[in-house]
This record gives structure tokens, sequence and C-alpha cells, in this order.
């Protein structure tokens, strides 16, 4: 019950603390990002090894690779589609203009910080979401809620970089898409007994995402 209650109340503390920081106070990306370095990675890091004792692992069976890259390319795929299927419904002037301005991304900027969200990002993500929250979780025995609420509070957590970008129905779509996604980088972490799994795939979906802002940034 302690380990639930220590993760449950660090995790909605820290989503709304950022959630202020971005949204409230418009703090630029790179001060976002290095308030989140150290709140994604030094407490759990530490829960990790004196507390929770979880072990970690970045290898994988190679009878895994083959369904991790097939779900890889879908969830590509998935992302891409949905983008050209819904783009009437998207404001791309918006998106430019709290890229460029609440962000603090210039156009020369957008293809490093698509590099550091592809590798680093998504690798940071997956350690706090689908490590301190969701192994955290079923270490505890609360299997069920591990997967739903990690997977919630990933798609919450997104909120704050997206907020002005939709109307409410695109909201609830981007809120499903990576409620879903949490799911799926979830059940390849309990499969496969590694971080390698989910951050292949999470990296797979982030490269789409990078991709979609290289063509509205018309870079490519």
């Amino acid at each position: 019950m302690k380990i639930k209650i220590t993760i449950i109340a660090y995790t909605l503390c820290i989503m709304v603390f950022l959630y202020i920081i971005e949204q409230i106070l418009h703090a630029p990306y790179l001060i976002k990002t290095l308030i989140k370095l150290p709140l994604f990675l030094l407490l759990p890091m530490a829960l990790y090894k004196y507390d929770f004792k979880i072990k970690w692992s970045m290898r994988l069976h190679k009878s895994d690779i083959p369904l991790i890259t097939l779900w890889s390319l879908l969830v590509f795929i998935v992302i891409m589609v949905t983008f050209y299927l819904i783009r009437p419904l998207i404001g791309i002037d918006d998106i430019i203009s709290d890229i460029s301005g609440r962000m603090a991304v210039s156009r020369n900027e957008i293809i490093f910080v698509g590099i550091y969200t592809i590798v680093v990002n998504a690798f940071i993500e997956e350690l706090f979401f689908r490590g301190f929250i969701f192994q955290g979780l079923i270490k505890a025995g609360w299997h069920r809620l591990a997967y739903v609420f990690s997977s919630l509070v990933f798609a919450l957590y997104h909120i704050s970089n997206f907020r002005t970008w939709f109307d409410m129905w695109v909201m609830a779509l981007a809120l499903l898409g990576l409620f879903i996604g949490g799911l799926i980088f979830a059940y390849f972490v309990n499969r496969t007994k590694s971080f390698l799994a989910s951050w292949m795939i999470h990296m797979s979906a982030d490269i789409a995402i990078v991709w979609i802002g290289l063509q509205i940034f018309k870079i490519i």
C-alpha cells in the first residue's frame, strides 16, 4: 500500500506541476525539459534502488524482435494516416504559433528538438511511466491499476503540450490514442521484461510525430 500511495501521489503532483510550468507560466521548451529531467529520473531511480528494488533490463529475446518491429511500423502508420485524415480539423497555424512562441523553438531548432524527442525524451518517459509507475504498481500487486493508471497519466501528461492546438473532438481522439499507446507500451514491457521493447515502439511513434512537425514547418 505504501508503494501504491507513493507512486500515485508523486505522479499526480508532477503532472500538476508540469502543467503549471508549461501552460500557466509558459516556460520555454528548454526550461521545461531541464525541470522535467530530475523529476522523471532522480527520485524514481532512488526509489527503484532503495525501496522498489525493480531490476532494469534493456535486453530482448530474438523471438520478440519481429513482433516489436511489426508493432513499431503499425504505430507509425496509424499516426501518419490519422494525421492526414483529420488534418482539415487541425489548426496548423495555431501549432506553428505555439511552438515558435510559447515553446520558444525556432524553425532552425526543430530538427534538433525532434532528435532529442525521439531518442532521449522517449527513453525518459518510458523509465517514468512504464518503469516508476507501471512496474512499481505491478510490484505492489496492483496489476490492473498499473495498466490503467500509467496509461491514463501518460495521456493526460501530454495535454500540457497541445492544449491549444486542437478542438474538443480532436483533443479527445489524441488522448484516446495516447491512452491506447500507453497500454501497448506497458503490455510489451510486461511481456518482454525489457524497457527496450516499449522504447522502440515509443520512438517509432515519435518519429511519426516529428515527421509531421517537419512537414508542418515545411522543412521536408
